[in-house]
């Protein structure tokens, strides 16, 4: 594989959206959604909401998903019970 192809490859991963969902989500904001859904591209949180669902490739937590902005984003956190 040539230097190239891996940074496509690396690239290609890091838009990959990752979907995590839990019983509650805690926002910037203060606010909270229950259960909720949060959609990551890069570790970045490009989209939260309510869990209405069954999902396709969708990962479940345990615990509260606590969302941060840290630097101007917002980050994900897992906070375990």
């Amino acid at each position: 594989m040539t230097a190239q192809q891996e940074v496509k490859q690396v690239t290609a991963r890091q838009q990959e959206v990752r979907r995590l969902a839990a019983n509650e989500v805690l926002l910037a904001d203060g606010s909270k959604i229950a259960p909720g859904v949060v959609e990551l591209v890069g570790g970045i949180v490009v989209k939260t909401y309510p869990l209405t669902e069954e999902l396709p490739r969708t990962e479940w937590v345990r615990g509260t998903i606590e969302i941060r902005l840290e630097a101007g984003s917002e980050k994900a956190y897992i906070r375990k019970l």
